[in-house]
């Protein structure tokens, strides 16, 4: 389940004549029969956006875009789901984490835990969660199991610089380079 898909090229006109955050709203409640909190309005109407931009200015508007995507039998919401062929043949499904977060820090590389500043808590490392996702799908779905290096997943920072996240890249936590992260291409 999704709140909602479109090609990239689609969302993006959308994004521009703001209609994407009052749709996301109405789907949300009328999926989960309550209203999506602030932070997660504010996070669809800044992030979406920006990543759309992104996905068009690399020339991808035909990927198709899958918004708030329940995972199945599970609570977790990917925040995007992006479909498509890769460009060697086959499927590819990328699962992006959207983070509108500036600084953090690693606190506990043990369980992979990050600290952000304004939020005075213990948040999941970014990739760990990705990571999480990606796993849970490979899992699940045997069609994209089946087809070895055509699931990823990517943590988006869009508000933080390299240097802002540099901390998260520990010798530690190597594991979770297949999971890239990174700031927004400028």
């Amino acid at each position: 389940m999704f709140l909602l898909r479109e090609s990239a090229a689609a969302l993006s006109k959308r994004a521009a004549a703001n209609t994407i955050v009052p749709q996301l709203i109405d789907q949300f409640r009328a999926e989960f029969r309550q209203s999506p909190s602030p932070s997660e309005e504010r996070s669809w109407k800044n992030s979406i956006p920006i990543l759309l931009d992104q996905l068009m200015d690399a020339g991808l508007g035909k990927v198709e875009v899958l918004l708030e995507y329940q995972l199945p039998l599970y609570s977790g919401r990917a925040d995007v789901v992006l479909v498509g062929q890769h460009p060697d043949g086959g499927p590819s499904c990328v699962v992006v984490e959207n983070k509108q977060w500036t600084r953090l820090r690693s606190v506990d590389i043990k369980h992979r835990l990050v600290e952000v500043q304004g939020l005075n808590r213990e948040m999941l490392h970014p990739q760990e969660q990705v990571r999480g996702y990606v796993e849970y799908l490979q899992d699940f779905n045997c069609y994209l199991g089946g087809h070895p290096g055509s699931l990823s997943g990517y943590a988006y920072l869009h508000n933080a610089s390299s240097s802002q996240i540099s901390d998260l890249r520990h010798p530690d936590l190597a594991d979770l380079a297949c999971f890239p992260i990174s700031p927004p291409t400028r």
